[in-house]
């Protein structure tokens, strides 16, 4: 009988400690996933204040509240995110670029955190390195125009130019609703020597304005196109109506005089020169064009 019962509580001991056993490592488990909760929302807390701070312009104070965020978490890749940025705009691109990697790691290679890394390693000159990542991302989300955006800005700088367009391209049609694409999908047209597709290109552009809110820069820029297309009749138009949006516009005004001039317009020619050095006395580009004018006549265009 004593035999019995030693054995009975040898077994109840044992089955005891299974179920402390258990018990503990279950709710170490549940307080593990409580700590990194509230790790994760004190955080965030501090993320938040750090925004705040940042929109303001105070960076040297937003580092401080990210460096809490990542303190509190540091596992979270939002605050390791913001705190690169932070240090960025304060001029510490090495430390900046180091935490945005952190950034990288933490959220598994995500294409935002890949893109901004990218564009760090441009800005820092590391073009190789920004390229690596623009494609990474592209290998994660191959709809991210952030992505496909990188990715031209370093092939361009590669001088691989047809690359660079057709990564664009992507981008635009990704998105059409990104002026900043179309003016440089325009600008590498007309590095190429291609001014029938920067018009195009251009134009497309002008499409998305109201007729009346078509930048000025846009008109003129389409008048280029047209000026090296020979047909200076049509650019002036446009200049004369990219003058009428911006009438003191440096650009716009020599842009106009020249083409009036070469066009036999010399009445309009002179009245726009004169304008010219109204707005701009003394200068030294504006008086070289009087000077041309003042010798022998340009070949003028019959178009």
């Amino acid at each position: 009988m004593s035999a019995a019962r030693t054995i009975s509580a040898t077994r109840s001991h044992r089955l005891g400690i299974a179920l402390l056993i258990l018990l503990a490592l279950t709710g170490c488990q549940q307080w593990r996933r409580r700590s990194t909760v509230s790790q994760l929302a004190e955080s965030r807390e501090f993320v938040f204040e750090g925004q705040r701070q940042s929109e303001r312009g105070e960076w040297s104070r937003a580092e401080s509240l990210f460096r809490d965020a990542v303190d509190a978490c540091p596992q979270d890749e939002r605050a390791h995110g913001h705190l690169a940025e932070a240090l960025w705009q304060q001029g510490a691109a090495e430390d900046a670029i180091e935490t945005q990697r952190k950034a990288v790691e933490l959220s598994a290679g995500e294409a935002r955190h890949r893109v901004r890394l990218g564009e760090m390693y441009l800005e820092a000159g590391k073009v190789i390195e920004a390229l690596a990542e623009a494609d990474a991302a592209l290998a994660r989300d191959r709809t991210s125009t952030a992505a496909w955006n990188l990715r031209s800005l370093a092939l361009e700088r590669l001088g691989r130019r047809r690359e660079a367009l057709a990564c664009l391209q992507r981008s635009l049609a990704a998105d059409d609703a990104q002026p900043w694409v179309y003016e440089r999908i325009a600008t590498l047209y007309e590095a190429s020597n291609d001014p029938q597709r920067a018009l195009a290109t251009w134009q497309a552009y002008e499409d998305r304005f109201p007729a009346d809110d078509v930048p000025a820069e846009v008109l003129r820029r389409q008048a280029l196109a047209m000026q090296r297309l020979e047909r200076p009749r049509e650019a002036i138009e446009r200049l004369v109506e990219a003058r009428r949006r911006a009438p003191d516009s440096y650009d716009i005004l020599i842009a106009l005089a020249d083409l009036q001039f070469e066009t036999g317009d010399r009445a309009n020619a002179q009245l726009t020169l004169s304008h010219l050095r109204e707005a701009y006395p003394q200068d030294a580009a504006v008086e070289s064009v009087a000077r041309r004018w003042s010798g022998e006549p340009s070949e003028t265009l019959r178009r």
